[in-house]
């Protein structure tokens, strides 16, 4: 009995350290599961941590100088800054053209196309941006000043610059500055925008002539009432002889009034206009003739053959040394070869030896004082006032169509000062300048 209830004990006892060591053990694994689970978590947030990484990599910010098509947060992308920084459109995003019956059509009022567009400094690149000018321009809305990059050329396309740069000096003095100047650049402007012109206007030679490539973003350049030597420096120089040297090119140049007082000491220049400045009487009113070897020529198109223009500056020239004093005998401009003239100025019609109070009918101003070639009866009509020439091919002047009017002074004041002096409004000025930009950019495209 004693026997049997010992080992009923020693079973009991076993039962119990069978069971205790189960209780372990089911402990002991819920331990190893969760640290199955952290390890798992572990690698989870790892490999988080690399997607995460390589989705930094991928959405890095862009190139600070790649901005994306149709965003320009800093404001700073030439295509949506207008001329005075107020991130408009430029005015010329819509070219000017020219339906079949002639009728110039734009997205723009014809007072509004004016381009904002300028060229570039860069020989390789037609979209990196020019230098902005640091001298003073015009506050004349038809004048930019922004260095925008021209978008590209559309075919059959003109650009036109107008420049109104007045230097510091001019035969020892200061050059003249033209108070019409601002009528004549709104008058140069409406004419190339009738005609389907994108015009840009700049009192500065900056950034236009800094190089040969920039120039030739435009198809003609007018000089209008530009006055002094200094106002292209040698670099500049070149680069207009490059301009108008291409063979590739027929540029034109329409020089208007002072253009003649200007680039006195540079011969190329004046060879290319066709003549220097060289004084003139009082503004006074006189009568104008069509040139008889010119009746029929386009540039003479919708002008009467005769006509009285009021109170103008009637020019005589010299052929060379334009920075120095006037000479007291002038000299003809149709005695250039090559030289078409197709306005003269009747001498019989006004006093060409009356200089105001200080020169008062100076017997030395005799002018010319010539008949016209072949026209009998006409001494006093050989005083030509309007020209062109044509040259192709040349060592000096490549293809360059080259006009100059001295018509332009400005005539009468305006009485509103907000308004355009008289000699920028008269159909014949009008008409004189739309013909000049037409002739002169026939070779264009």
């Amino acid at each position: 009995m004693a026997l049997t209830l010992a080992v009923l004990f020693v079973v009991i006892v076993a039962l119990l350290w069978q069971r205790q060591n189960d209780s372990v053990s089911a402990a002991d694994g819920p331990d190893t599961t969760l640290n199955t689970a952290v390890s798992t978590d572990t690698t989870t947030s790892e490999s988080a941590a690399a997607t995460d990484s390589g989705a930094n990599t991928t959405a890095a910010p862009a190139d600070p100088t790649t901005v994306p098509a149709g965003s320009d947060p800093a404001g700073t992308s030439p295509a949506s800054t207008d001329a005075a920084g107020t991130g408009a459109a430029p005015a010329s995003a819509e070219p000017a053209s020219t339906d079949p019956a002639g009728e110039t059509t734009s997205s723009q009022p014809a007072s509004d196309q004016v381009s904002t567009t300028q060229p570039t400094t860069s020989p390789t690149s037609a979209t990196s941006e020019a230098p902005t000018s640091t001298r003073p321009t015009t506050t004349e809305a038809t004048t930019t000043t922004a260095a925008v990059p021209p978008r590209p050329r559309v075919s059959g396309e003109v650009r036109v610059l107008i420049y109104t740069e007045v230097g510091n000096r001019d035969r020892g003095g200061p050059a003249y500055t033209h108070l019409s100047t601002p009528s004549a650049v709104r008058a140069v402007t409406a004419q190339a925008n009738a005609l389907g012109m994108i015009v840009t206007a700049s009192e500065t030679s900056e950034p236009w002539f800094s190089s040969c490539e920039s120039l030739e973003t435009f198809d003609v350049l007018v000089f209008l009432n530009t006055s002094g030597d200094d106002i292209l420096n040698t670099a500049e120089r070149e680069a207009m002889q490059c301009w108008a040297t291409n063979p590739d090119r027929t540029p034109g140049l329409v020089g208007v009034h002072s253009a003649a007082e200007s680039l006195g000491s540079w011969q190329w220049y004046g060879d290319l206009l066709g003549a220097y400045f060289n004084g003139h009487a009082r503004s006074q009113d006189a009568t104008l003739h069509v040139s008889p070897s010119a009746v029929g020529n386009p540039l003479v198109t919708g002008l009467p053959t005769e006509s009285v223009r009021a109170f103008e500056e009637w020019y005589v020239f010299r052929d060379r040394d334009g920075f120095e004093p006037i000479t007291p005998t002038p000299w003809n401009p149709r005695n250039r070869a090559g030289l078409n003239v197709i306005l003269d100025v009747d001498e019989n019609t006004y006093e060409p030896r009356d200089y105001g109070d200080n020169d008062a009918l100076n017997p030395s101003r005799l002018f010319y004082s010539e008949p016209l070639p072949g026209v009998p009866n006409s001494v006093g009509r050989n005083h030509p006032i309007a020209w062109y020439q044509r040259f192709v091919a040349d060592p000096r002047f490549g293809n360059t169509r080259s006009f100059y009017t001295a018509l332009g002074h400005g005539g009468e004041p305006p009485a509103n000062p907000n308004g355009d002096w008289s000699g920028y409004t008269d159909a014949f000025m009008l008409t004189h300048l739309r013909n000049a930009l037409q002739w002169a950019a026939a070779g264009a495209g």
